[in-house]
């Protein structure tokens, strides 16, 4: 959806609002971020323009600043920015580091 086709003019006044759709995104953690969080896998209820950061502050609170920073963040399978908007993601996965032989 554009925002162009997301404005909305309020009844006598010539201001646009702009309305962003809830989205519900299934999040997925592993290994250490899972103990964290509590739990492998949940939905919540997004808008397209939260972060992933943002995100991880409502699951994880003050926790939230300590996965950000040991761990990356894949939206739709593709890392991302903590920062960057969700915009119509189905699915983020918070991914500790991997050692490998």
């Amino acid at each position: 959806m554009s925002i162009a086709s997301s404005a909305k003019t309020l009844p006598d006044t010539p201001f646009l609002v702009y309305t962003h759709q809830m989205q519900q995104l299934k999040v997925l953690a592993f290994a250490q971020a899972r103990s964290l969080l509590g739990r492998a896998e949940q939905f919540l209820e997004v808008l397209p323009t939260d972060t992933p950061r943002m995100v991880l502050e409502r699951l994880a609170g003050n926790e939230s600043a300590q996965i950000c920073s040991s761990c990356r963040v894949a939206i739709d399978l593709e890392y991302r920015e903590w920062d960057e908007p969700l915009g119509r993601a189905s699915e983020m996965a918070v991914i500790p580091p991997v050692s490998g032989g």
